[in-house]
């Protein structure tokens, strides 16, 4: 099934955006249309009828609220393709993914109003479960977390269960979990580990459970009788079943296993709720935090959270407050949260301009199971087919609310790219073609936990932007400089941002995760074909089993031939079993002892050319053509040793022993 395809790098997001296709004619904007609740339930019914069909999605789920009222609440289709269960927008769970999140952090602020946490802290001032690493010297703040600046690695596709008993986990396991990936405040990317990271600093804190005070303090106050976080099995006979991608058949969606994320996870995507139940929530976000007469948080916190320009990376693109962030349906400027997990990919949308929210869940979802060898070669033959399915599969949520916003809500002017002010002419008015143009990549090899996440963060993802007399080119397309760092395709169908930040150049068009610019050194060219290549000239040191050298010789290519095979077989064993190491067994021991033996190989390839040099000193001139040939074949062995070790060291194998 399509797993990691649609995960690593910007997939998922290139996905969702790539595969909204206008296809209805366009009709005038006008808020006041919301108020016709028959012709809003007849335009929501026939996208959805379309996307659906497109993308083979068993179920949707529903509604629509324009300031204080529910306009619509409403299900489509079947909850399990199999038993053919019908959903219910009241009561079927659907999960909702990362707009968990937005709950999370409405709890971290409710909790800074009480004057118990404190935004600019050290976390650690208040973890008393687990204590983030002190691998930087800067300390990371509830700030941080909340912009997506906290720096962690992301282990959280490590981190799911196979039953909500299961979620459970001990201090020593969490600790272990908690890896960084650089300082605080050095690049916005988004962190599900981070946001995990907060529901054990709410239990800390408050002394309750993460899922207790997201019931008292959010689902209580607002109503919200048929929502939980996680999926307890009192619950699950009224969720929805996840449904998956298939590999071979773009138009099967095969029934997945629920989601259940681990205790140190469930913070950043464990909510399960209704299209009812959502409602009251986006009601509560689009009126200051007030429900019914009930506030979760100060008008001025609220305010805060949403205050997009503090964080804006660029005046033309969107932005993020704390959490929520701002979304372009072309041209509509709404604020929200996305929610992929396994089976399942949810949208919420608010456009404040038109007072208008939007909550739409499919139960189609992408999956994270464990990526093994076999897993990673199978998908790098997925045909476009597959890939064009998954895509409309996952985009039917964002594609209802982009022809909702279309038909019902006019553009925002003055923002995104219509932002053509002085102060954005002059941001960013270094950011000529030739100082963009190189390598970016999402997060880098130093986030990924495994080698298999880091080949995908690290090496095969990222975009490389080139100048060509001037022009910024991607794939060797032109894109049209709009202004200083903005850059679009000549449709203007897909806009490009750059920004120079403390000395370092992003791609900073997504709110919640930029791309850093890199060395073009860092692609496949120079990381991958040497260690691949290296390792095939080492392999010919086998001849050294046979009589063909003698002595210093023979000792020296029979240690080279050693080395590699030790590491080949330990090197395929890590792409193989890492993963499910991490996330099945959480048993590390045999994780240790191979990259153990990783690093014994990998040091004897080091000592390796110190031999062959003393060797080559001490044998003074070849003598003969046998020895000429020796004598360059050994050479090769040195520069094959020189080139794993380099790209091991590139890829963090070097000294990795522990996940």
């Amino acid at each position: 099934m399509v797993r990691r395809l649609l995960v690593f790098g910007q997939s998922v997001a290139c996905l969702l955006l790539l595969s909204v296709t206008v296809v209805a004619a366009q009709e005038t904007p006008t808020a006041d249309k919301i108020s016709e609740p028959a012709a809003l339930e007849s335009f929501i019914d026939r996208h959805v009828a379309r996307l659906m069909a497109k993308g083979h999605v068993p179920g949707v789920t529903v509604s629509v609220v324009r300031g204080n009222e529910t306009v619509l609440v409403k299900s489509y289709g079947v909850r399990n393709r199999q038993t053919k269960a019908p959903v219910d927008p009241e009561k079927t769970l659907f999960r909702i993914g990362s707009v968990t999140k937005l709950m999370t952090t409405i709890v971290i602020l409710g909790l800074v109003d009480d004057g118990i946490l404190d935004l600019d802290v050290d976390i650690n001032t208040y973890l008393k479960t687990v204590k983030v690493p002190d691998t930087f010297a800067d300390p990371v703040t509830l700030r941080h977390i909340l912009t997506h600046m906290g720096g962690f690695k992301d282990t959280s596709s490590y981190l799911h269960r196979d039953s909500d008993e299961g979620t459970a986990m001990s201090p020593q396991d969490m600790q272990r979990m908690l890896g960084r990936a650089r300082a605080p405040g050095q690049l916005r990317a988004y962190d599900n580990t981070a946001f995990g990271l907060l529901g054990v600093l709410i239990a800390d804190v408050t002394g309750k459970t993460y899922r207790d005070v997201v019931r008292e303090r959010i689902f209580i106050p607002l109503g919200m009788e048929n929502s939980v976080i996680g999926l307890p099995k009192a619950w699950q006979s009224r969720a929805s079943q996840g449904h998956g991608i298939s590999l071979t058949d773009p138009h099967d969606r095969p029934v997945v296993k629920q989601a259940h994320l681990a205790r140190l996870v469930e913070a950043a995507g464990a909510g399960s709720s209704t299209a009812a139940d959502m409602a009251k929530f986006m009601k509560a976000l689009m009126n200051d935090g007030v429900y019914e007469g009930g506030r979760l948080l100060r008008a001025d916190t609220v305010q805060a959270m949403m205050d997009f320009d503090a964080n804006r990376a660029h005046p033309m693109t969107p932005s993020l407050g704390y959490t929520i962030y701002e979304s372009d349906y072309e041209g509509r400027r709404a604020i929200g949260h996305g929610g992929l997990i396994d089976g399942f990919a949810t949208e919420l949308a608010i456009f404040p301009e038109a007072n208008l929210g939007v909550f739409i869940s499919s139960n189609v979802g992408p999956q994270a199971p464990p990526l093994t060898l076999a897993l990673i070669l199978e998908e790098l033959q997925v045909t476009s087919a597959v890939m064009e399915g998954a895509g409309n599969a996952m985009a039917v949520s964002r594609g209802v609310v982009m022809e909702l916003a279309k038909a019902y809500v006019a553009p925002t002017r003055s923002w995104g790219r219509h932002a053509t002010s002085g102060a954005a002419l002059q941001e960013g008015a270094n950011l000529s073609p030739d100082v963009v143009q190189g390598r970016y990549v999402t997060g880098g090899v130093e986030s990924g936990v495994t080698l298999a996440t880091r080949l995908f963060l690290g090496g095969l993802g990222g975009q490389e932007f080139k100048a060509v007399d001037g022009v910024l080119t991607l794939r060797g397309q032109p894109l049209n400089q709009v202004a200083p760092g903005f850059y679009s395709t000549e449709d203007g169908s897909r806009s490009y941002a750059f920004q120079n930040f403390q000395g370092h150049i992003y791609q900073v068009g997504i709110p919640i995760g930029w791309s850093k610019k890199v060395s073009v050194f860092t692609g496949p060219l120079y990381t991958i074909l040497p260690l691949i290549g290296g390792l095939a000239v080492l392999l010919s040191a086998l001849i050294y089993w046979f009589p063909i050298a003698v002595g210093p010789w023979r000792r020296l290519g029979r240690m080279a031939s050693l080395a590699t095979v030790v590491f080949i077989a330990a090197f395929l064993i890590e792409l193989q079993f890492a993963e499910y190491v991490l996330y099945v067994s959480h048993s590390t021991i045999w994780l240790v002892l191979w990259r153990l033996a990783i690093n014994l190989a990998l040091l004897a390839m080091l000592i390796m050319p110190a031999f062959a040099v003393r060797l080559f000193i001490s044998s003074g001139k070849p003598a003969s053509v046998g020895a000429w040939a020796r004598s360059i074949h050994m050479a090769l062995l040195v520069l094959a040793c020189l080139a794993v070790f380099a790209a091991s060291a590139y890829w963090g194998i070097v000294g990795a022993i522990t996940a």
